[in-house]
């Protein structure tokens, strides 16, 4: 997603393909005219997207681009089952929500440790390699100096106070990370709506501590429509 873009990806030569990468370009040199200087918010109204137009004079708007990484695949497999994969945006299998504690035992602030789909598999094949089962590939283990408060993946559901500081569930859509920010994109439970159209500042966390502060509860919606605790 264009708003997910750094700074240097977007003014850079990260974007794969020519013409994609000078629309963007074009559009963030307008945009940075109105006063969005931040590509986050330049392009946070899909309205803003630029697009490309067809023969026929048809618009085909522009969400996504292709990035060129830089990454270090690791080895997967053995014999002729051996392939060599990196994880990808969108290949995360849970993240682990943990307190940072003061020398008290008082929790201080929250922060989150994104697990890549690839380590989850990599903890599942050590787990049977030592004969521990497949029972469990969540740390809790954090040291003395961390508690573990809850781990989250698409779809699980979390109790918190919403704007007007009344409880709401709300339902885990995406987790992402860079080195530069961190987003968990929440949906009320009860909100029909597509992604793009229910996207507010308060169901699209960028500060994990904010969970806390909103006095966070990872909970389960039974079959009966009970709200019960979850781990």
């Amino acid at each position: 997603m264009l708003h997910k873009l750094s700074l240097t990806e977007v003014t850079g030569d990260k974007i794969v393909d020519p013409i994609i990468r000078e629309l963007v370009q074009q559009q963030f040199e307008r945009l940075k005219g109105t006063g969005l200087k931040d590509p986050a918010k330049a392009f946070a109204d899909p309205g803003n997207h630029p697009y490309l137009t067809t023969k026929k004079g048809g618009l085909i708007p522009i969400h996504k681009v292709r990035l060129a990484v830089d990454v270090k695949p690791k080895t997967v497999g053995k014999g002729h089952r051996e392939r060599f994969v990196a994880p990808t945006g969108g290949s995360n299998h849970h993240t682990a929500i943990i307190a940072k504690l003061d020398a008290a035992g008082n929790e201080v602030k929250w922060e989150q440790k994104l697990v890549p789909r690839l380590e989850a598999y990599q903890r599942l094949r050590d787990r049977k390699q030592s004969g521990k089962g497949e029972s469990d590939i969540i740390q809790r283990d954090w040291g003395k100096d961390f508690r573990f408060k809850f781990f989250l993946m698409p779809n699980d559901c979390v109790e918190m106070d919403d704007a007007s500081g009344q409880r709401q569930v709300y339902r885990v859509c995406s987790i992402s990370q860079t080195p530069s920010w961190n987003e968990i994109q929440f949906i009320e439970q009860n909100d029909a709506r597509k992604i793009g159209e229910a996207r507010s500042s308060w169901n699209r966390v960028n500060s994990i501590d904010s969970l806390r502060k909103r006095k966070a509860l990872k909970v389960r919606v039974t079959p009966l429509g009970e709200i019960v605790p979850d781990e």
